[in-house]
C-alpha cells in the first residue's frame, strides 16, 4: 500500500511539473499544497506501519514466552486448557448477604 501510494503522490508531484503549474496562480497553490498534504500524510503512514510491525514483533514476544512460562506451570499442555469451575462453600456467607434458606423462608405472625 504504502509504494503505491508513493509511486501516486510522485505521479501527481511530476504531472504538477509537467503542466507547469506555478504556485503564483491560485490553483497552482492549491494543488502544490495538497501535494504537500500527501506528502505529509504519507510520512504518518510510514511512521503509524513501522509501529504496528514494532508492536506486532513486541505481542509475539510476549506470546512466546507466557507460552515458556505455561509450560513451566503446567506438566502437560492438557493441563493448561482444563475447565476451572467455581466451588461453592455454603457454610460461608457474606454478612449483607443472606444465605438461601434465609431467603426462602418467610416468618409469619399468625395473630
Amino acid at each position: 500500500m504504502l509504494t503505491a501510494l508513493t509511486e501516486r503522490i510522485s505521479y501527481l508531484r511530476g504531472l504538477a511539473s509537467g503542466l507547469d503549474v506555478s504556485e503564483k496562480s491560485a490553483e497552482g497553490k492549491l494543488l502544490m499544497e495538497i501535494v504537500g498534504i500527501l506528502d505529509e500524510m504519507h510520512a504518518e503512514f510510514r511512521e503509524l506501519h513501522t509501529r504496528i510491525d514494532e508492536t506486532e514483533d513486541y505481542v509475539q514476544a510476549i506470546d512466546e514466552d507466557l507460552e515458556d512460562v505455561e509450560l513451566f506451570l503446567f506438566e502437560n499442555e492438557e493441563d493448561l486448557y482444563e475447565t476451572v469451575t467455581d466451588c461453592e462453600d455454603s457454610h460461608h456467607h457474606f454478612a449483607a448477604e443472606p444465605s438461601h434458606q434465609e431467603a426462602d423462608t418467610v416468618a409469619v405472625n399468625p395473630t
